[in-house]
């Protein structure tokens, strides 16, 4: 479940992300006359944030996650439990 979770968030903030690059970007151009070089470099900006956000997110998913918390959910599923 956290696996989705991660997913879905690294997702949205990938297309997020991307999505105000190129509107800031449009609309800076607009302001400045500068047709697509401010959206062209806030687009290719955006790559490295991207991968920067999913990163720290996945590293600060994992960190909380523990192997003996998977322990557990496994044993739930198959019905039995394990000693504390």
């Amino acid at each position: 479940m956290a696996l989705a979770v991660l997913t879905g968030n690294v997702g949205c903030l990938t297309v997020l992300i991307t999505l105000a690059a190129l509107f800031t970007g449009l609309w800076l151009d607009g302001l400045f006359g500068s047709k697509p070089w401010i959206t062209l470099a806030l687009m290719g900006l955006s790559l490295p944030v991207s991968l920067f956000v999913m990163f720290t997110i996945v590293r600060w998913t994992t960190s909380r996650m523990s192997f003996e918390d998977v322990q557990k959910q496994a044993a739930k599923r198959k019905g039995s439990h394990l000693d504390d």
